[in-house]
């Protein structure tokens, strides 16, 4: 019997989703899944706030992109 994996999908407000299966990442639980998919959207978070620093007036506020955020655990 095939082990279990899990995969994340972060949906952003704007539509936009990252999704693990894009880089082939898949988890051997729930948790890690879960601690990896918070990971990313801190990275996200940090992203978006250096873009928009580095010129506000072509990058939004960022808690308008990932304050919203949904972060879904799928089974593979």
């Amino acid at each position: 019997m095939a082990k279990k994996k899990y995969y994340y999908e972060i949906h952003f407000p704007n539509g936009e989703v990252l999704d693990s299966r894009d880089d082939d990442e898949f988890f051997d639980s729930e948790d890690e899944a879960q601690d990896a998919a918070g990971y990313a959207l801190g990275c996200a978070q940090v992203g978006a706030e250096t873009l928009h620093l580095s010129n506000p007036g072509d990058y939004p506020d960022p808690d308008a992109h990932t304050e919203d955020a949904e972060i879904i655990i799928c089974e593979k």
